[in-house]
């Protein structure tokens, strides 16, 4: 793999399978890091110690939240609420991080919403009203 300044580009297909690991659809790399199947890299949660549980990337870009992407999080976080709601928790989160309403971060199926670096910028699930 090589590192191409926003994500880990695999150099021959043999690379693809390379990691220590892969769950959930993510890799970890031989140097402890974690990348999704796009090869950017994500966050390393507390959880990978106990459990093996990385979180999976549901939705990545686009201007509106999908509906898949809403049903996903309903089922995490055990809730029953329209896709709006969760597209307001993510304008509100953004805002309160002051990003640009028209950026396009990563939303992982735990709520985590990550930069293109493998930043949490912070949990939709807190900006539930």
């Amino acid at each position: 793999m090589q590192w191409m300044g926003e994500k880990w580009i695999p150099l021959n297909k043999n690379e693809v399978n390379a990691g220590m690991g892969t769950t959930n659809g993510a890799t970890q790399l031989p140097n402890g890091a974690w990348v999704d199947a796009e090869g950017l890299s994500l966050p390393f949660p507390p959880s990978i110690g106990a459990n093996g549980r990385v979180p999976k990337v549901l939705q990545s870009g686009g201007n509106t939240l999908n509906q898949s992407t809403a049903n996903a999080l309903n089922k995490y976080f055990d809730q029953n609420i329209y896709l709006r709601e969760w597209d307001r928790a993510l304008v509100s989160l953004k805002k309160d991080n002051n990003i640009r309403n028209n950026h396009h971060g990563r939303i992982l199926d735990n709520g985590g919403y990550i930069n293109s670096n493998g930043n949490v910028i912070g949990n939709i699930g807190d900006y539930l009203k």
